[in-house]
């Protein structure tokens, strides 16, 4: 029966690759251009539609019991049913985003609503310690737990969503992601779905024929955020600072550009050109602007079985402020 849901996932977004157009225009999803943003003419925004669709084939499969249930870190397909219910949710909240342009406080009102009652239904995705190979010890939070929780994923979400700004980015960042997961063992059908549905969003992106949007930002930071908190807190798969290297490079530029805007007495939620990708295709071009963005985060996942991983973050850091300040001529002839 695997086979045959891979062959029905495969063919459904070959299906949904060859009908973009329609579906954008059906929904009305399309990213316009503006002053703020790079490309030039309206490009659909269906990059959160096409993980969220794959995300109803696995629901469908597993839950009419066509595929065995594997996912150890979310131990049953109840757990499973709430987090596709809660994912559903994030992905929605996007969608309206995506198409009216949400006031940024009413966005994190909502978000917010979502995580407590997430946490409330299922406890495993509360963060109850910290456990770190730096300080080599675990501190345990309490009645912080809660707080703490919604504030890491939070942090993922928009710094994620701030990420994401130009072709290629998002995605293979994502990949990146799940390849580290595979590295570590951590490898169900699942996570090949999500996969999947990113490599048929990454051709759509390449061609400039999809945008992530809000509803796909939110939807793939919500569903990482998810899978590293169960793991973190159901096997033991991984220390803080792990998780924090692989998420670190969005998190740096969303912190930058908070403090950028709140010295310029700027709200911290308003869009600009500061990213670093507009940065880096401003100096360098878009093409050298990926392989420096993708180094930076691909490099240190296959480095951290050999360097410390304080230095990998300092190592980190260092780059990131050098190829934001030093001149284009000591990267590129």
């Amino acid at each position: 029966m695997i086979y045959v849901y891979f062959i029905f996932l495969i063919v459904s977004n070959i299906f949904f690759l060859k009908n973009n157009s329609l579906l954008a225009k059906y929904l009305q999803l399309y990213d316009v251009p503006s002053k703020r943003k790079i490309h030039k003419n309206k490009v659909p925004v269906l990059g959160g539609c096409l993980v969220f669709f794959n995300l109803i084939i696995y629901f469908i499969f597993i839950n009419a019991d066509f595929l065995n249930f594997n996912i150890s870190y979310f131990q049953n397909i109840k757990l499973f049913n709430i987090f596709f219910l809660f994912a559903f949710s994030f992905f929605f909240l996007g969608i309206i985003d995506d198409k009216i342009d949400l006031n940024p406080n009413l966005k994190l009102i909502f978000s917010i609503v979502l995580l407590s009652l997430l946490m409330a239904i299922d406890h495993q995705f509360l963060i109850k310690d910290i456990r770190s190979i730096i300080f080599d010890k675990v501190f345990y939070l309490g009645k912080f737990s809660y707080f703490f929780s919604i504030l890491c994923i939070l942090l993922f979400l928009n710094a994620l969503n701030m990420f994401d700004g130009i072709n290629l980015q998002t995605s293979i960042y994502s990949i990146s992601i799940i390849f580290y997961l595979f590295i570590n063992n951590i490898f169900d059908i699942f996570i090949i779905t999500i996969l999947v549905s990113l490599i048929f969003f990454t051709l759509l992106n390449y061609k400039n024929l999809s945008f992530l949007g809000d509803s796909g930002t939110m939807l793939i930071a919500f569903i990482f955020s998810c899978i590293f908190i169960k793991l973190y807190n159901i096997e033991n798969k991984f220390l803080v600072e792990q998780i924090f290297l692989v998420m670190s490079l969005p998190g740096l530029d969303m912190f930058r550009l908070f403090l950028n805007r709140l010295f310029k007495k700027k709200n911290p939620f308003k869009a600009d050109k500061n990213h670093i990708h507009h940065i880096l295709i401003y100096r360098f071009g878009f093409v050298r602007a990926l392989i420096i963005i993708h180094s930076l985060i691909i490099i240190p996942f296959f480095l951290i079985s050999f360097i410390p991983i304080l230095i990998l973050l300092l190592i980190q850091l260092i780059i990131y402020i050098l190829i934001l300040f030093m001149p284009k001529k000591i990267f590129f002839n």
